[in-house]
């Protein structure tokens, strides 16, 4: 940051943000950008926001045009890891605060204190008239991260007695406000009104006996504290070690602190970034499956690809037929109750790190499943068994074997190998051109025949057979 940074007042133009915001649209906008996936599209849009006006966010307040013009360029993306630029800028800009206590014999720091009276008695406190775009938006900052800024309390120069958070868990105006509104001693430090036996304070008329009850609790507490030579400092509530962190102020800005637990923890499975957007779709019930695509345009057919239902994302992958044969299977394999709802496999990402295997299985069982009911919607594949499900999940684990470390490969191919075992001992079903074969009858469509072959799986409930061969052509 510049010396003059700090000293300049003159308020920013529009040509002087014009060239970053127009850097901005031109990279997101580009010609690339159309062909690029879902993931691919993500990728380019966090790079832009992340790197371009990165520097500018940490030392100005960006104006609300601005704001809106980089907005504009995306859509409502709650939860991709899209930051919000007005959060983010807030979050950035707060940072200073932390700055400004830890380097105490830094020049900038000087000219501060010297041009903005932040020592009587602390920085909250410095009038906001005359100042220069570094510092009003730093005081801007300042009110949302007052919130989660406690004082340590060493000689009580710097804290102010009602209007700091310093003793219990919220201020003392805020804990004691009938004494508060009546006390004449506001804005006064803890130095100027404890000497540590005796609390100098006046109020302007008597009060009620509750008044007075609260005046001796609020003594009581104050008694608890001592003074020490030692200068007054802060910490920050919102994380564990008391160090101000970026991440921690945006997320209560944006989230009010409660950050939804299924929709940010598909991002933290190792599984190719399409398959992860494709995860985050179904957590907000977004994926075009029938009834979805419903609420767009008029379907002539909202039947299920594997059955006569009506697809919807609960039904096509948990309870279809086929889903429930699918995950029956997978629970037996990994040892865990999978497949009743969204719920029952999104749990297990929470704690990814503990269930990361069995994170990777589930995510190919859903990514299989769409992908299979594409192609034969779009492909006209033909239904020829769960085992063609099951060689899919197979082929596709093994080809995300790179992303793994060396002890998750081993446990993955271990698990692909048991599955692709089942499914080479699950019945298939064959079709033939009737002209090619006498074995036609008049019970079966006209121009092709359908064929089971039977086998007996062991150790598999009777439920993966049962899929009758009237369901299989209703499709």
């Amino acid at each position: 940051m510049m010396i003059q940074d700090i000293l300049d007042d003159t308020k920013l133009r529009r040509q002087d943000l014009q060239p970053i915001i127009d850097k901005i649209i031109k990279r997101i906008s580009g010609w690339k950008g159309r062909l690029l996936s879902y993931a691919g599209r993500l990728t380019l849009l966090k790079a832009c926001l992340a790197s371009i006006p990165i520097y500018l966010l940490s030392i100005i307040k960006f104006p609300r045009w601005a704001i809106d013009m980089i907005n504009s360029q995306k859509k409502d993306v709650g939860g991709l890891g899209i930051p919000d630029m007005r959060s983010l800028n807030l979050a950035l800009l707060g940072s200073w605060i932390f700055r400004y206590q830890l380097n105490n014999n830094a020049i900038w720091k000087n000219i501060v204190d010297f041009k903005y009276k932040t020592k009587d008695p602390n920085v909250f406190c410095c009038p906001n008239v005359g100042t220069s775009p570094f510092w009003k938006g730093v005081m801007w900052a300042m009110q949302a991260a007052h919130m989660g800024i406690k004082w340590v309390i060493g000689d009580g120069r710097k804290i102010r007695f009602w209007e700091d958070l310093w003793i219990g868990n919220t201020s003392l105006a805020i804990a004691y406000w009938p004494l508060c509104i009546i006390n004449e001693q506001h804005g006064k430090t803890v130095h100027e009104v404890w000497d540590g036996e005796n609390l100098m304070l006046t109020f302007r008329r008597n009060v009620s006996a509750n008044t007075m009850n609260l005046w001796w609790e609020l003594c009581n507490l104050v008694e608890s504290t001592s003074l020490s030579e030692e200068e007054d400092h802060i910490l920050w509530s919102f994380t564990l070690t008391g160090k101000y962190s970026v991440q921690s102020l945006y997320a209560v800005v944006n989230h009010r602190g409660v950050v939804p637990q299924f929709v940010s923890s598909v991002w933290k499975i190792t599984i190719p970034p399409r398959v992860q957007f494709f995860l985050w779709l179904l957590s907000k019930n977004r994926v075009l499956t029938r009834d979805n695509l419903a609420k767009r345009r008029e379907v002539s057919d909202p039947s299920c690809m594997f059955c006569n239902d009506h697809e919807s994302i609960n039904h096509l992958f948990f309870e279809c037929c086929v889903a429930r044969n699918i995950w029956l299977t997978i629970s037996e394999v990994l040892g865990h109750n999978l497949g009743h709802c969204f719920e029952s496999v999104a749990r297990f990402c929470i704690a990814n790190k503990r269930h990361m295997l069995t994170n990777i299985i589930s995510s190919s069982v859903l990514w299989s499943l769409w992908k299979l009911r594409n192609e034969m919607y779009f492909q006209g594949i033909t239904w020829i068994g769960s085992g063609r499900v099951l060689f899919r999940i197979v082929k596709m684990v093994r080809r995300w074997l790179p992303m793994f470390k060396p002890e998750i490969g081993l446990q993955v191919e271990e698990i692909a190998q048991q599955l692709e075992i089942i499914a080479n001992s699950l019945p298939q079903l064959q079709w033939r051109d009737s002209t090619e074969t006498s074995l036609s009858s008049e019970s079966e469509p006209s121009g092709v025949q359908l064929l089971v072959s039977t086998c007996v799986v062991s150790g598999l409930p009777n439920e993966l057979l049962d899929i009758s061969s009237q369901d299989l052509l209703s499709v």
